[in-house]
């Protein structure tokens, strides 16, 4: 956080009342101040005002579908960390099956070996192995 935009920010004491008593988001907070909703947060972190957790779940963003999202947890090097996604489950799962098809055909073709699906096999469809008379 710049210098500047500390400088507009009010004394801790004000943005905690203004967060916590008078509900106001970051954002808010934010703008009346004319600064950034991620300079407040950053403010708040720096003088111990603790977060509001999310209270109610966002809505999907796929268009027609008024679900929740959904919490997901990923694992990185340091370890397990819980997001919201900004998908329900159902498309979120369906997202995640069509992006690792994606990536598991671009790594292919990075590998050299050029992804050409078979035509002798419908997809879906069981193979017949016949015995040769």
């Amino acid at each position: 956080m710049s210098r500047r935009a500390q400088q507009k920010l009010p004394e801790p004491h004000v943005v905690n009342r203004l967060y916590w008593f008078d509900e106001l988001s970051q954002k808010q907070i934010a703008e009346m101040y004319g600064s950034s909703a991620t300079s407040v947060f950053i403010y708040m972190k720096r003088h111990g005002i603790k977060a509001r957790r999310r209270r109610i779940p966002a809505i999907c963003q796929e268009p027609g579908c008024e679900r929740p999202t959904c919490r997901v947890k990923r694992w990185f090097k340091s370890g397990a960390v819980f997001h919201w996604s900004r998908r329900c489950a159902i498309h979120f799962h369906e997202n995640k099956r069509n992006y690792d098809r994606e990536y598991k055909r671009k790594k292919q073709k990075w590998n050299g070996r050029d992804y050409t699906p078979r035509r002798d096999v419908v997809p879906g469809q069981l193979a017949i192995i016949a015995k040769d008379d």
